[in-house]
């Protein structure tokens, strides 16, 4: 008799909240005990692929929001992406660019218990790097205005 090795395909279910070196032990599913004795475990080992767009820090998601200096200035409300959709923000008047705000419960899955982490917006304000003749034109405006309003 001996030891055969063979190949098996095997489905495994990951629950959520797993992170970056977790380990799963899968239980009967190795090679045969000796001299007829009960199966061994196969151990698998996590890697979580890092997002284009979201960066994890324990359960919270972070990622930034590219604004233009109008919205930063003057406020909006913006579509932002989670991990579970879109989700609409407000960006208040005088925004800066480096502010953070939270989406409460819209970061990963609490491993084995209840609740998720929260999502971590970072505000960045993004200056054009070309500007039509007329853009030119209103932020020279814009610039004489906020500078003759520092004098008085």
């Amino acid at each position: 008799a001996g030891i055969e090795e063979t190949a098996k395909k095997l489905k495994v279910s990951i629950p959520a909240g797993v992170s970056e070196g977790s380990q799963m032990r899968l239980n009967g599913e190795g090679h045969a005990g000796e001299w007829g004795g009960t199966a061994g475990s196969v151990y698998i080992d996590l890697i979580v692929t890092p997002h284009e767009k979201f960066n994890r820090h324990g359960d919270d998601i972070h990622c930034e929001l590219p604004i233009s200096f109008a919205q930063a200035a003057l406020g909006a409300e913006l579509m932002a992406s989670t991990l579970y959709g879109e989700e609409k923000v407000k960006v208040s008047s005088g925004s800066q660019s480096g502010e953070t705000f939270h989406l409460k419960g819209k970061g990963v899955a609490h491993l084995g218990r209840n609740g998720k982490g929260d999502q971590i917006i970072t505000l960045r304000v993004v200056t054009p790097k070309k500007l039509s003749r007329q853009q030119k034109k209103l932020f020279k405006a814009l610039a004489e205005e906020m500078d003759t309003g520092k004098e008085n």
